[in-house]
């Protein structure tokens, strides 16, 4: 059985958002991160910290459960404190330009009616994009 936590520094709208989501979801208050770290087989940064170099996340990694993998939805920078803490550790991250390349098919169906092109390297032309936005 899949369970879902969501640690929020708002218990209010951890809870809220747990009742939308519905029953297996926990709502637990940013204190409890690190008990949740301990448990957790996948960890999400869904915040905005550390977007565009924004206020970092204090995360204590050495005291997560060995092996999870995390994911920061932030994709400017692709490299955040966040990310570079758990790959320290030695931890699976998956960056924020993965959430978005993975949203780019589906978008493209929708607004086109068909299939991208498959030989398209879309992470090489994002991050050239993002590089001349930089």
């Amino acid at each position: 059985m899949v369970r879902l936590t969501l640690v929020n520094r708002s218990i209010e709208r951890a809870r809220s958002l747990a009742a939308a989501l519905g029953s297996p979801v926990d709502a637990q208050p940013w204190s409890l991160l690190p008990a949740a770290l301990r448990q957790a087989d996948l960890v999400v940064n869904a915040t905005s910290a550390e977007l565009s170099g924004g206020a970092t996340l204090d995360i204590d990694w050495p005291g997560a459960k060995p092996g999870p993998v995390v994911m920061d939805m932030v994709y400017q920078p692709l490299e955040t404190p966040f990310l570079a803490g758990a790959r320290a550790q030695g931890l699976t991250c998956v960056d924020g330009l993965e959430m978005l390349i993975g949203q780019a098919r589906p978008a493209f169906e929708a607004f086109y009616g068909q299939a991208p092109p498959g030989n398209v390297d879309a992470r090489s032309l994002a991050l050239a994009a993002l590089g001349a936005r930089g």
